[in-house]
């Protein structure tokens, strides 16, 4: 996936000499200008490495704004909120996309997140606490959403072996089939969706959800992104 020169957004990345690093930014290298690599590093590709050029900009704007000079502060921070705004572009799509089509088959948004949750906790199921965490809503709350899918016939409601007080919520057959038709429709329309973005699109969405999850620079992961 090459990276196209052509975004302006992006390429005002390219002006900055000072502090400049190679590939992704963490928490720490945002804050305190934590480099991963030089202008030089043949590891991780310059800024002006052809394989590599426009995607080292996108990607190490945000850790490099932090630490380079005044003047030149504000092109790289607006290059970051660019990446921002690519990739909280995507979510809000996305989810919509999924909350409509959850509706299309008869779950609201947050009934259909909570059957997710409970779906991928595996055979062994979710107590409603763990549910009430992974939602971040309160546990009568979540114990209410169990109570509406229970209602459905798409979880069943069962005392842990392990510790009677508490409630383990596993999905049903029935569960597991109206979230295989949700996300047969889902991957229909996001790979319309999915049509409209160019590579640097989608680079700079790659990057912000790379330092979202605290992707490790110098990981495997990191590495293949950066190359792609």
């Amino acid at each position: 996936m090459k990276a196209s020169g052509g975004d302006s957004r992006n390429g005002r990345a390219s002006g900055t000499t000072n502090g400049t690093t190679s590939g992704f930014g963490t928490a720490n290298g945002l804050t305190h200008g934590t480099a991963h690599g030089t202008a030089h590093d043949p590891a991780h590709g310059t800024a002006h490495d052809p394989a590599h050029g426009t995607a080292n900009h996108t990607m190490d704007a945000y850790a490099r704004w932090a630490d380079i000079r005044d003047d030149e502060r504000q092109s790289d921070f607006q290059s970051y909120v660019g990446n921002i705004a690519e990739a909280r572009y995507v979510i809000r799509r996305v989810l919509r996309i999924v909350d409509e089509q959850a509706r299309q088959h008869g779950l609201e948004p947050l009934p259909h997140q909570a059957l997710l949750q409970i779906y991928g906790a595996g055979p062994a199921g979710m107590a409603v606490n763990a549910l009430a965490r992974r939602l971040d809503v309160a546990g009568a709350f979540a114990s209410r959403l169990v109570r509406q899918l229970e209602d459905l016939s798409l979880v069943r409601r069962e005392h842990s072996a392990a510790d009677k007080r508490v409630t383990q919520v596993t999905a049903t057959a029935e569960g597991a089939e109206r979230l295989r038709a949700i996300d047969d429709s889902v991957h229909h329309h996001v790979a319309y969706f999915q049509r409209q973005f160019d590579d640097q699109q989608r680079l700079a969405a790659l990057s912000i959800f790379a330092f979202y999850v605290g992707l490790d620079p110098d990981s495997e992961v990191a590495g293949a992104i950066r190359r792609a």
